[in-house]
């Protein structure tokens, strides 16, 4: 159905919170399918997934369908990584609970650097899935490529975190809507900005690799 104008307009945006609302559902309909222990991380990744593909794809496709297939063919794969940033923020749970009942002298400077590991670790796992669904790459590499994209490119970093508590912020004042849109929007902001990284590093490589042969060429 074709429609211009303002009921045009008024149409596709109706489309579009029609869709976030049905992924967030899949979103959490699908971490309680997997128990949340061993659905939270597959169902996300599969959420990450519908994302870029509205970001990357114009045409229409199946969102329960590609949704699903996703969920299974990264079930383990995406449970493995689960297990492996749990076991870290088990740790650095584990050493600031520890510090704070030890906070003076040494534990003082260890209190800081534990912190600051803190933070690294959260600003990361903003990249994880992104690069996740956008690499085909083993889980040590995703985490390893999330952390230096984290630094690559700061700005885009801080940019997501400053719109992420935006959307924390609107969502005290509407809580119905976190319900209902929550996962997914909170999804399709992280995506957008880390895909912003990922064609600027691009690029850089790009424009790298085309400096690079010119010179060679003029030598």
């Amino acid at each position: 159905m074709q429609v211009n104008g303002l009921m045009g307009g008024v149409y596709k945006i109706s489309v579009w919170i029609t869709k976030f609302a049905y992924l967030n559902l899949l979103w959490i309909l699908f971490t309680l399918f997997g128990l949340i222990i061993f659905g939270f991380f597959p169902a996300s990744v599969s959420t990450f997934a519908v994302v870029r593909k509205w970001l990357k794809c114009k045409g229409e496709f199946s969102l329960f369908h590609f949704f699903f297939s996703y969920y299974k063919k990264e079930f383990i794969k995406s449970n493995l990584l689960g297990i492996i940033l749990l076991g870290i923020a088990f740790i650095l749970y584990v050493d600031m609970k520890f510090i704070l009942q030890n906070h003076t002298g040494f534990w003082g400077v260890v209190s800081s650097i534990t912190v600051l590991a803190i933070i690294l670790f959260i600003f990361m796992v903003l990249y994880v899935f992104p690069v996740y669904v956008t690499y085909q790459i083993s889980v040590i590499k995703i985490i390893q490529n999330s952390f230096l994209y984290m630094f690559v490119n700061p700005k885009v970093t801080f940019i997501m975190i400053a719109a992420l508590i935006t959307l924390f912020l609107g969502g005290m004042y509407f809580p119905g809507a976190t319900f209902i849109f929550g996962g997914s929007l909170y999804s399709f902001c992280i995506m957008w900005y880390a895909d912003q990284a990922f064609v600027h590093v691009q690029q850089k490589k790009i424009h790298h690799r085309n400096s690079l042969s010119k010179d060679l060429s003029n030598n």
